[in-house]
């Protein structure tokens, strides 16, 4: 049972992470303020971040790139 609550997870990931992450870029572009593509470049640079990716892309097989 514990493996398929995992299962079921990862799978959740995939789908709630990618489209949000998606949406995020689209609105950045979209809107006239450089703010958000700002905002969104240095939280896509941080350390925290490529940490988060790299886990998210070995462990899970969830890649965002």
């Amino acid at each position: 049972p514990s493996f398929n609550v995992f299962l079921a997870g990862v799978g959740a990931l995939r789908l709630i992470v990618k489209p949000i992450m998606t949406g995020l870029h689209m609105i950045a572009e979209k809107t006239a303020t450089t703010w958000d593509d700002n905002m969104l470049a240095t939280i896509e640079q941080s350390k925290v971040w490529q940490a988060l990716l790299y886990a998210m892309d070995w462990l899970l097989s969830i890649s965002l790139n």
